[in-house]
């Protein structure tokens, strides 16, 4: 309970500073990954991705090599809405893409879907 009351503080200052241009304490924790699936581009996506970063965190988002147009459409939908530039990152790829990516000890946290 207590994380949670933490991880909705963060996403509250967040939000505030965001939105309202209010400026409250809120540093980036950590760099998280979602690896988008090709039967969801979208939906999965908008689950963790706008989340993560109004919660202070960097965000890795590797789109399914099969349908990769939605998460670059969510990430210039991002971008135009103010989201700094670095905050969401798109990376391509195939195996090895994933492989950077989980031996990479800066990300803190992977996310994918088996279908």
């Amino acid at each position: 309970v207590k994380r949670s009351k933490s991880t909705f503080e963060k996403c509250l200052h967040r939000l505030l500073t965001l939105l309202l241009n209010i400026t409250l304490p809120c540093a980036r924790t950590k760099t998280l990954h979602m690896q988008a699936p090709f039967n969801f581009p979208a939906m999965i996506p908008l689950w963790m991705f706008p989340i993560a970063c109004t919660a202070g965190n960097t965000f890795v988002m590797k789109p399914s090599e099969k349908d990769p147009g939605a998460c670059m459409m969510l990430a210039q939908l991002a971008s135009e809405a103010g989201l700094p530039d670095g905050v969401l990152n798109i990376i391509h790829g195939g195996k090895e893409s994933v492989d950077f990516i989980c031996d990479d000890t800066d990300i803190r946290a992977v996310s994918f879907v088996v279908s």
